[in-house]
């Protein structure tokens, strides 16, 4: 619709606003985004222990972030063109519903649209592979699954906007690594709950998670970190 009928997107999108990063947000989600990020950095600095450099410089690095999260959050959720889209904005395996037919995946709906974004599609990207799959996965098929994601993105446009401009899958590699920390940072915020054991996760669980993390989420954030150091993103 973007390329297409661009006076209908254009109406469509003002009535698209940033509903998490705002302002108005800053005191309260605000704290939350700092207090995941301490966490994440408490939990991490025992790993300095087993003398691993790449997480003794991760540490480093995200201790200079202290005081700054969501204000850098709300500059990389600002839209940016050419490739600026509308996103899901909270794009994780509890909000996808998958329909099988004997055992086989049929068919995905996506749900939630509360807090639809106009931003980089790699913000929807990061924050699906930092939180939603399994750490083996993201390390050893990340260039297969973002070559999946250019080339039905390629195929879509084709189909539906013969005209768009193309997209190269540079352009995306490109925009994930210029956002690369809020996929980081939106992993250390649900980690404690996509890795909680039987627990009912509501706000009060996550404001408490410190004392009651359970080591899948030790094992899963140094995955993480790891997995981001590695490229280049740290």
């Amino acid at each position: 619709m973007k390329h297409t009928d661009r006076d209908t997107f254009d109406k469509v999108r003002s009535h698209i606003q940033e509903l998490v990063f705002v302002p108005e947000a800053a005191p309260v989600f605000g704290a939350s985004m700092e207090n995941s990020l301490k966490m994440a950095v408490m939990s991490l600095e025992a790993y300095r222990g087993a003398g691993s450099v790449a997480i003794e410089e991760a540490v480093h690095k995200m201790s200079v972030l202290k005081g700054s999260v969501f204000t850098r959050m709300f500059n990389l959720v600002t839209p940016k063109e050419p490739l600026a889209v509308i996103c899901h904005g909270d794009f994780w395996i509890n909000n996808m519903l998958f329909r099988y037919k004997d055992d086989v995946p049929e068919e995905v709906m996506f749900v939630d649209l509360q807090v639809a974004r106009y931003a980089s599609p790699s913000t929807d990207i990061l924050h699906f592979l930092s939180t939603s799959i399994e750490p083996e996965v993201a390390t050893n098929y990340h260039e297969e699954l973002i070559a999946a994601y250019h080339e039905s993105l390629c195929e879509t446009l084709t189909r539906l906007a013969p005209t768009a401009p193309s997209v190269t899958l540079k352009q995306i590699t490109d925009e994930m690594e210029d956002h690369a920390l809020y996929g980081l940072l939106m992993g250390f915020l649900l980690l404690p709950a996509v890795t909680a054991e039987e627990k009912m996760v509501n706000r009060e669980f996550l404001e408490s998670a410190v004392d009651t993390l359970s080591p899948k989420y030790y094992q899963r954030l140094c995955d993480l970190v790891l997995d981001f150091y590695d490229r280049g993103y740290i």
